[in-house]
């Protein structure tokens, strides 16, 4: 088993794979136990005791998030096999809940952050296309999981219907409008738009506010990064409902940030493999081949 995919959750846990790095790694057990600690979401092994001591830890959902890769694709360049470097990478993250209680399986390509994944397993996220580079898709990943979190701690659904289509040809006209996706409260039906422009001085102009004043629309600016461009975009919650926006806010101050990871933790399998959820081992239903496999710039 790869290592980089163990997520201990538990002190001794740590303790156990911080013995496999510093015999795979070669650096001091001191040191592995930092590293330990990091794959397995804490700062270091100090924070992690006081954290788990403290802790009484969930029942957790794994979900797999996976994206196939292979260089040398771009612009259709034509390249000897033994020039190409290819793999597949893969992400797991430990929900709260069951992914399809967070988002069911045909509006889960519709959410900012999973265009292009598809439901391939109740607990698998699968990217359908490969994409040209190893670091493209661990940032598809990582997108992936802001996204998961964000649906997780708001409640919150993306639009796939036609019920909203008012509100969101009128977000089309909002000044400062950019990288913007449509969400809904199951709970109340209210209508949120997320909207994470990249230029904060258009955003706090007085037309904006105006704008949203003579519309009917409350705005709130989340202590939360964001899921397109998180520390380089600025996300603003827009609504007719003020008070689901207040709760929304609520919600994204206690998630934690997701940013990419100096030493990449997670597992790289071989890229067109066909990886198989452990639900989906458990339910021993074989799964079907990903389409393609075609990758981003070729269709």
């Amino acid at each position: 088993m790869n290592i980089a995919s163990i997520r201990p959750s538990t002190v001794d846990g740590i303790k156990q794979l911080a013995k496999k790095i510093h015999g795979e790694q070669r650096i001091s057990y001191v040191l592995a136990l930092d590293e330990a600690s990091r794959q397995a979401g804490y700062d270091n092994f100090v924070n992690a005791k006081r954290q788990l001591g403290r802790e009484h830890v969930p029942d957790l959902h794994p979900v797999y998030l996976s994206v196939h890769w292979c260089s040398g694709r771009a612009n259709n360049v034509k390249r000897a096999l033994s020039d190409l470097s290819s793999g597949r990478e893969l992400l797991r993250l430990d929900l709260s809940r069951p992914l399809l209680e967070i988002v069911p399986k045909h509006r889960a390509p519709h959410a900012r952050g999973l265009f292009g994944f598809r439901m391939e397993y109740e607990d698998h996220l699968e990217h359908r296309l490969n994409v040209d580079a190893q670091d493209k898709a661990r940032q598809l990943l990582l997108g992936a999981a802001r996204s998961l979190r964000f649906m997780e701690a708001t409640g919150l659904q993306p639009v796939t219907t036609r019920k909203y289509q008012k509100l969101q040809r009128l977000m089309t006209r909002l000044p400062g409008r950019d990288h913007d996706s449509d969400w809904f409260d199951p709970v109340s039906a209210s209508y949120v738009c997320l909207n994470e422009p990249d230029d904060p001085i258009r955003v706090s102009s007085p037309e904006r506010d105006q704008w949203l004043a003579q519309n009917g629309l409350s705005c709130v600016a989340p202590d939360w990064p964001g899921i397109y461009c998180p520390w380089s975009c600025m996300p603003y919650l827009i609504s007719p409902d003020g008070a689901l926006l207040q709760r929304v806010a609520s919600a994204l101050v206690r998630v934690r940030p997701i940013r990419a990871p100096g030493f990449w933790p997670h597992e790289t399998g071989i890229c067109n493999d066909e990886f198989v959820s452990p639900r989906r081992q458990a339910d021993a239903k074989p799964r079907r081949r990903r389409p393609g496999p075609f990758w981003v710039g070729h269709l």
